[in-house]
């Protein structure tokens, strides 16, 4: 992508600012239709924590103004990935309520 920038008149005094707010501003943008977007598609679950955990956030860095999206639940990567053959299964006194909040499944 290339953009031609013409100074004429008080608006352009400052291009780099002008152009600089502009960028903020559509990362901003970018970075709340990203959560939006995978927020839908996350599995919803019984509690919704993963979703209502989600964030999306941009900052600059030495490369450039980046975005990005992500859960602080340690179970968010298992449920978008799954788990690697061959590696343990989760402990069953985790499972146990879950398997009873959802299949109710009585004591």
């Amino acid at each position: 992508m290339s953009l031609k920038i013409k100074k004429s008149g008080r608006l352009f005094s400052h291009p780099e600012a002008v152009m600089r707010r502009h960028l903020e501003a559509g990362m901003s943008e970018i970075a709340a239709y990203g959560e939006k977007v995978i927020k839908q598609k996350t599995p919803k679950g019984h509690t919704r924590a993963l979703v209502a955990d989600i964030a999306g956030e941009w900052k600059k860095t030495a490369s450039g103004l980046r975005s990005r999206w992500g859960t602080s639940l340690i179970y968010g990567k298992v449920v978008e990935e799954g788990r690697r053959p061959g590696r343990r299964p989760p402990p069953s006194e985790a499972l146990e309520p879950w398997v009873r909040r959802i299949l109710r499944v009585p004591r």
